[in-house]
């Protein structure tokens, strides 16, 4: 009884070690982080991902480096 209680132990946790390395695969699979500019390569972009390939959309963030970005955070403390 005891003997098969150590095995079962190792092996519970290889399974777990085994189930959580596959969900982590198929979560890096589901997602993906994109990057375009210019409107027709934005909506290009969204349609594959979204329409096409009926990805989920978990995050989207508004990248900018412009003058007009770089004058409104120094001036009115704007940050994004």
């Amino acid at each position: 009884g005891a003997q098969r209680h150590e095995e079962a132990g190792p092996a519970a946790i290889h399974r777990e070690e085994q189930r959580r390395a596959t969900a982590e695969h198929e979560d890096r699979e589901r997602r993906a982080e994109a990057c375009a500019t210019g409107d027709a390569e934005q909506s290009a972009l969204l349609r594959r991902l979204v329409v096409d390939e009926a990805r989920d959309v978990v995050e989207f963030i508004e990248e900018s480096g412009g003058l007009e970005h770089l004058f409104m955070a120094i001036t009115q403390g704007i940050v994004q």
